[in-house]
């Protein structure tokens, strides 16, 4: 993967371009440049996890990729994660241009699932990082009452307003900028006019603020048109609304996308340049008074039309605080005025905080383990969130044998008291590292269940001695019982037992389904191994032809399986399934 020396600044890595990959290459440079990100796949999320195989193609490629552009590499040639990520999408082929914001909500997702298939729990890094929330209110025009809903979001897609809008926006969003965007606002709009008033596209010459576009997005709405009104709890019919929205929880790192491509008659781009704020604050646009100032920390330009195009991404460097443009492979230092100059497509902008002192490593045997992610996310989010042991513990209320023991740091009691009342509380907390026996036998358990049935299945597959009667069993269930056997243990305790089986989608209005397939919609069995099955699971509709067509004529077996080893046996299969479902 590498391809030249070490470097003096670590971060400052290039990516070689491997066909159109610069969609690609853009969004990994900002990503990796956001502290939560770089933080957490730099060291701790090694430190927590022992399993190898998460449910997602990217997300290993993804850590490694981190690691290698902050290993000091002048640059490097990301190919195992550009091949995984062909993988998030049908559409994703080789020397082909994609969209970069698309790309990014689609690797946000992967990475998501893939952590909490090895860490799981309500949140991970990327919904910590980037997730807020959006209250919708919802007002009656008749009865003035109110309806509220709220919505997550990683990301805000903003319009760029019409002509008519622009002069009303531009007095409000005037107020609300600091003096010295106001005054990088008005130079670069004296700027495009003095250069293109004479051969400028329509539109190319307007400059807008990126809190026009904000204003123009949160803006109220009213819904008077008759085949849209809402239906009125109050009034007890359809009524006209005012829809009213605002930020109820303000993600930490906010990532603003500029809707810059039409495809209604054909496709284009809007050329219009928006200016962005150094330093940003929504509280405005909160359901409280709650503080929202933001940096801008990274953004990805865009040149070109849609149909070609190039990105290319600028990002501040926290080792040294200066601002970088990343050309896929070709790194340079910029000036912030450089940075304000392009044509942003997506900014990333970083909640601002005042840092925290940092919690010391107690000795003591009176002390509380805390996770490790969080005192990731107290050290460099603005806000941690609740300190969640949720993802550390297991249905037992204790540690879970499958996370390492890295992935818990000790404090004081006091200090954890301290933290506990400002931050709040998820789960039980841990006093110790001593990992649930219980767990460790349940595992123990169930690999031995699995052992013994893959074992029973592959005595009695296709006995050549065999001629029926054969047992129909549904497919569904079939690969229900795969799933399991292939289980891996991680955090979660249970894997998911397929239960009795159960033949309900063969039939439709009690009768068997028309034009059924064997090995698409069913399976049969013979009889020896169904009655191994059926002692472990039981079945609540019993299927049995003559021949192993489902259509074929009734059969029965002549081989009775005794009444004590039916469902409610002694059988230890069961007895294991019984004590884990």
């Amino acid at each position: 993967m590498n391809e030249s020396t070490k470097i003096v600044t670590p971060g400052l890595t290039g990516l070689a371009n491997l066909g159109n990959t610069c969609y690609i290459n853009s969004a990994i440079q900002c990503l990796s440049h956001l502290p939560p990100i770089r933080s957490y796949f730099t060291s701790v999320f090694k430190m927590m996890t022992k399993s190898e195989k998460p449910d997602s193609f990217v997300l290993m490629p993804f850590q490694e990729l981190i690691l290698d552009l902050w290993d000091g590499q002048e640059n490097i040639r990301p190919e195992t994660f550009v091949m995984n990520s062909y993988m998030l999408s049908g559409d994703y082929r080789p020397n082909l241009q994609q969209d970069a914001q698309e790309f990014l909500r689609k690797l946000l997702d992967s990475l998501d699932t893939g952590i909490k298939s090895v860490i799981p729990g309500p949140n991970t890094i990327v919904t910590d990082t980037f997730q807020g929330k959006i209250e919708t209110k919802i007002v009656c025009k008749e009865c003035n009452g109110e309806t509220i809903k709220r919505d997550d979001f990683l990301d805000i897609p903003l319009s760029l307003p019409d002509r008519k809008e622009l002069k009303n926006l531009h007095k409000k969003s005037a107020s609300m900028m600091c003096e010295a965007d106001q005054v990088k606002y008005k130079k670069k709009s004296d700027k495009l006019w003095t250069k293109f008033k004479e051969f400028c596209k329509k539109g190319s010459s307007i400059i807008v603020s990126l809190y026009d576009c904000i204003i123009n997005y949160f803006k109220s709405q009213e819904i008077n048109d008759i085949g849209n009104l809402y239906y009125c709890e109050t009034c007890q019919k359809k009524c006209p609304i005012e829809m009213v929205y605002k930020i109820a929880e303000f993600p930490n790192i906010l990532v603003f996308s500029v809707k810059r491509f039409k495809y209604s008659n054909g496709s284009s781009k809007i050329g219009i340049h928006v200016q962005l704020p150094t330093i940003i604050n929504l509280k405005e646009f909160g359901i409280n008074d709650e503080d929202a100032e933001y940096t801008l920390i990274g953004l990805i330009q865009h040149n070109g039309g849609t149909g070609a195009g190039h990105y290319k991404a600028y990002c501040k460097n926290e080792e040294d605080g200066k601002w970088y443009n990343f050309n896929d492979k070709t790194v340079s230092e910029c000036t912030i005025e450089e940075v304000l100059e392009a044509q942003a497509y997506i900014a990333f902008y970083q909640k601002n905080f005042i840092s925290r002192p940092k919690l010391k490593k107690c000795e003591e045997e009176d002390r509380i383990f805390i996770p490790l992610n969080w005192l990731n996310n107290y050290e460099i989010l603005a806000n941690p969130k609740k300190i969640d042991f949720r993802t550390l513990t297991c249905k037992h209320d204790s540690f879970s044998p499958y996370l390492k023991d890295s992935s818990l740091f000790p404090i004081s009691r006091a200090q954890y008291q301290s933290l506990e009342y400002e931050f709040g509380l998820e789960g039980s907390p841990f006093t110790s590292l001593d990992t649930c026996s219980i767990c460790i036998k349940e595992t123990a358990d169930i690999k031995q269940k699995i052992i013994t049935e893959i074992k029973i299945a592959k005595s009695y597959k296709d006995d050549p001695d065999c001629e029926g009667p054969w047992y129909i069993v549904s497919n569904l269930w079939v690969q229900k019982w795969i799933n399991f056997t292939n289980w891996i243990p991680r955090y979660t305790l249970n894997p998911d037992i397929p239960g009795l089986i159960d033949n309900f989608d063969l039939y439709e209005n009690g009768e068997i389904k028309k034009n059924l397939e064997y090995k698409k919609d069913y399976r049969v069995f013979n009889k020896f191994l169904w009655r191994e099955f059926y002692k472990i699971y039981g079945c609540t509709q019993i299927i049995l032809k003559k021949k192993r067509d489902i259509y074929s004529e009734d059969a029965q077996d002549d081989t009775e399986i005794p009444v004590e080893t039916e469902i409610v046996s002694d059988n230890p299969m069961r007895a294991i399934i019984n004590n884990i479902i």
